[in-house]
């Protein structure tokens, strides 16, 4: 009898993940799965066609570092992974975005969302409740799908970044009781809650949208004179030996992160100018092609996202 094979999907940490671990889970797929990794809809990784009896080798491979895909409990999709290379809300930093993720004691039981709004296109295609950075440092405007039909509306109040995982439990625990949230009654639970940290969105100057900086492969990055590499997963998997040559390379260059953007690509950052060639002659002889288009663009052709629950169905 044929055993049965199951995509596994494990959650990252706002998009941050060690090279160490992708070369793993590119080698377990190698050996127990289908040989490529491909990234679901909210910067989870996902792992193909691994065999049931073969599960416990990829998960050990990677814990403690990544969870295991809980559709009750769904990864936090941040920014913070373009963070270094965009430049556009000044206050923003990856320190910023790893004070916000580090105060969730536990994964949040609704989909959220942790953005800067100065891209093309915001990550807030999936999910229920979304924090948008403003120009004002360290505060975040508070939107969120509300209603049957969930309309885009935003709360009065703007918080500061030490109250996100406060906000998020009040929030969840609303949306738990009833299908539409009482937006009045939020604000006041949250001004109640949060007292003076409180800020209202009246003439608060909010960070706006501007132009998409191009990002087709390779980009100089003027403020280090090293090189970006953008690689796009949203037409193909990527193959595990392309993967583990890539950590190889890369941590030959003293490179140890990889970055998984909202827009389903990997970005790593400060390969020097010097050593560009290799990675080019990595992608040539891995057939890889570079990201033809903007970094910053919203990519939905062939995502994939593992099946919800009925509860988590309910709570999106």
């Amino acid at each position: 009898m044929k055993k049965r094979s199951l995509s596994m999907t494990f959650h990252t940490r706002g998009g941050r993940v060690p090279l160490s671990l992708l070369r793993a889970l590119a080698e377990e797929s190698m050996v127990h799965g289908s040989g490529t990794l491909s990234l679901g809809s909210r910067q989870d990784i996902i792992v193909p066609g691994v065999a049931r009896h073969a599960q416990q080798y990829v998960r050990q491979a990677v814990a403690p570092d990544l969870g295991e895909h809980n559709p009750d409990q769904p990864n936090i999709v941040t920014t913070r992974s373009v963070t270094a290379r965009s430049h556009r809300t000044d206050w923003l930093s990856e320190g910023t975005y790893d004070t916000i993720l580090e105060s969730f004691a536990n994964a949040p039981d609704i989909a959220v969302d942790i953005v800067d709004p100065r891209q093309t296109y915001v990550p807030i295609f999936t999910g229920r409740l979304h924090f948008v950075a403003t120009a004002e440092p360290d505060y975040w405007m508070v939107s969120l799908n509300n209603g049957p039909n969930y309309h885009r509306t935003s709360l009065s109040n703007a918080i500061h970044s030490h109250d996100i995982a406060q906000v998020t439990a009040l929030i969840q625990d609303n949306i738990a009781t009833t299908a539409s949230v009482d937006l009045p009654a939020l604000n006041e639970s949250i001004e109640v809650a949060l007292g003076s940290r409180v800020k209202t969105l009246d003439g608060l100057p909010l960070s706006f949208p501007t132009s998409s900086r191009p990002l087709a492969g390779f980009v100089l990055d003027p403020k280090s004179d090293c090189f970006s590499l953008s690689i796009p997963l949203q037409s193909q998997d990527l193959p595990g030996p392309f993967l583990v040559d890539t950590a190889v390379l890369a941590d030959r260059y003293g490179i140890t992160t990889a970055h998984l953007t909202p827009w389903r690509s990997v970005l790593l950052h400060g390969i020097p100018r010097s050593k560009r060639v290799d990675f080019e002659k990595l992608l040539l002889h891995h057939r890889i092609s570079l990201n033809p288009g903007a970094w910053d663009h919203l990519c939905l052709n062939g995502w994939r996202t593992p099946p919800l629950t009925a509860q988590a169905r309910r709570l999106l």
